[in-house]
């Protein structure tokens, strides 16, 4: 009886807790970090930063916050790295805000998110993950990292009034294990009367820990900003849960007047793969402060397979929207005919065609050729300098780990195929003249370290095919299969 009675009790607490259980949505799995959102009637649009890949900013629909489908990629001017765009509608017009790796802040406009977008135009301000909104008065602010602010003209292409400081931040507990202070990315919204900004602390990467968002009110959108009692609006308190690093966040609703937020943060075990982008419901209190609704442990996640990488053969006249480049700058050093994709390499330079993995386990094989004198690869890849896989030139194929060769050389005359397996960031290589017989690649890597904890840049492993060399490869199919 004391057996039956616990076996009901358990399940009792197992189906309260079902219950009761905060649902928070992933619709981008793999690495699309700092998502910035923006909801025109029943149409939401979202895009991400886009690092140093030509061309960037993907922007995504959708009209329940689950199902999304790429648009159109924005950017097709390099800009260098790509940093925490600010998505905007203002008055039928969309604006992107880019801010780069060097510091400075440029401005993209188009009539519809799908385009076409306008070439960049510079802002006359530095700094990082730069905030729209617009006051009471109808004048237009663009805030930005270190709690700084610009007003911008009525158009939004340039600022008026040099920067100023107007938010310190949120002081957090002194004993939490964070990487810096960094107050960076605030995203305002106006609602009830109060202008709110959710900012970024804490740091994007060091201990799991580190990375929060923080609300802060105003009457103005210039301050002073009071920072919520609630503080912080998500934060990772415990290593050990199933997601971890969460920051980077915005408040927004639908037309029916349900808030949310949306941030990124990654899987423990799992962090080579990225910042993926989740979404989480939000009630507002009594006193005027967004929170999340249930605590931490009784959330569950819901999985939206969005960027499910395919299979791709080259025929269709456009680059599918899973593509994208390393190392280059125009549309000009790659082509598609004749069911081939052809990448011009260039001496001294790493060029790669790559792609997000929503999965972390899978399968890839490639048909590719190379000119005489080109080195390719098939490889996961973190940055030019740090990638792993299998390397093909001339007639020879071997390892490549820490974006070098390693572990020698074998006869590979004729050899058109390559094949890359990773199982728990455990590699393993093959390579085949014809695709139907395979040899094995005698040694096999790790890729575990390959996150921006250990090697900066916040980057991520995706997989990619190399050209290094004067000439070009020519990229016949790729195939992935999910383990």
């Amino acid at each position: 009886m004391k057996r039956h009675f616990t076996l009901i009790f358990v399940s009792f607490i197992f189906c309260f807790r079902l219950l009761t259980a905060q649902v928070i949505d992933i619709p981008f799995t793999g690495d699309y970090p700092d998502p910035t959102i923006v909801r025109v009637g029943n149409d939401f649009y979202m895009t991400h930063t886009s690092h140093v890949y030509y061309p960037g900013l993907l922007i995504w629909h959708s009209v329940d916050l689950k199902k999304w489908t790429p648009l159109t990629r924005a950017l097709h001017t390099f800009l260098g790295s790509v940093w925490a765009p600010e998505l905007v509608c203002h008055k039928g017009k969309y604006y992107i805000y880019i801010p780069t790796g060097r510091g400075h802040i440029y401005v993209i406009t188009a009539d519809h998110p799908k385009g076409p977008w306008t070439e960049p135009v510079e802002l006359d301000a530095r700094g990082i993950d730069p905030g729209h909104i617009v006051g009471k008065n109808g004048k237009r602010y663009l805030h930005i990292s270190g709690g700084r602010m610009h007003e911008l003209s009525d158009d939004g292409l340039s600022v008026t009034t040099a920067e100023k400081k107007v938010y310190n931040g949120w002081k957090y507990p002194a004993d939490w294990a964070v990487e810096c202070f960094c107050l960076e990315s605030p995203k305002l919204i106006f609602h009830n009367n109060y202008y709110y900004m959710v900012s970024a602390q804490g740091g994007t990467s060091g201990p799991s820990t580190s990375h929060m968002a923080v609300v802060a009110r105003s009457k103005s959108c210039e301050g002073p900003w009071e920072n919520s009692p609630y503080n912080p609006l998500i934060h990772t308190y415990n290593p050990f849960d199933t997601w971890v690093s969460k920051g980077h966040a915005t408040l927004f609703n639908d037309a029916s007047g349900n808030w949310f937020i949306v941030y990124h943060a990654c899987q423990p075990g799992k962090r080579p793969q990225g910042r993926s982008t989740l979404i989480e419901p939000v009630v507002w209190t009594d006193d005027g402060w967004p929170r999340t609704s249930y605590p931490p442990d009784t959330d569950t996640y819901r999985l939206h397979q969005n960027t499910a990488l395919e299979s791709d053969d080259f025929s269709a006249p456009t680059l599918k929207w899973q593509w994208f480049f390393w190392g280059v700058e125009s549309a000009d050093e790659y082509a598609l005919q004749d069911k081939k994709l052809i990448l011009h390499g260039k001496e001294g330079k790493t060029k790669a065609l790559m792609a997000v993995a929503s999965q972390a386990d899978y399968e890839v094989t490639v048909k590719v050729k190379a000119d005489a004198g080109v080195e390719t690869g098939l490889t996961l890849f973190y940055d030019e300098n740090q990638y792993v896989g299998i390397g093909m030139k001339d007639g020879k194929a071997y390892g490549l780990s820490r974006g070098k060769p390693a572990w020698g050389e074998v006869k590979a005359e004729g050899c058109q195929y390559l094949r890359l397996q990773v199982a728990a960031y455990t590699v393993s290589l093959s390579y085949s003249v014809d695709g139907e017989t395979w040899l094995h690649y005698h040694a096999g890597f790790d890729a575990s370290g390959y996150h921006t904890n250990m090697l900066g840049d916040f980057s991520s492993l995706k997989p990619a095919i190399l050209c290094k060399g004067n000439g070009k490869i020519t990229v016949e199919s790729f195939t992935i299969k999910p383990l």
